[in-house]
């Protein structure tokens, strides 16, 4: 079975090489260029890079206890324990049709 995924892996990053030269020879002035693109212009990258840094390296700062944005991480907790009562109705008593609620729009 090892084997089998070395192999696999081998052609997985062919494939990805392959792909990433195309689209460096065909995209290459737009790739350069200042402005880029709505598609070529890494902006979506520049956001992970923004977000990494935020939930990484500022953490504390930001999303500690009395800081700004302490709220964020208590929504996440909230919002994972929030659908669990409705689930259980649901799962349960399946004919009150607790399953149509939607609790994201509730919270």
């Amino acid at each position: 079975m090892s084997i089998w995924l070395l192999s696999s892996d081998r052609d997985v990053n062919a494939c990805v090489l392959v792909m990433m030269g195309s689209i460096l020879l065909r995209q290459h002035d737009i790739l350069v260029s200042v402005e880029g693109t709505n598609i070529w212009s890494g902006g979506q990258v520049q956001q992970y890079n923004s977000q990494a840094i935020a939930w990484g390296g500022f953490s504390h700062d930001l999303f500690g206890l009395g800081k700004r944005y302490q709220l964020v991480p208590l929504g996440y907790v909230l919002g994972f324990f929030v659908p669990i009562p409705f689930w259980l109705v649901h799962r349960y008593y399946p004919k009150l049709r607790a399953d149509y609620l939607y609790t994201p729009l509730i919270a």
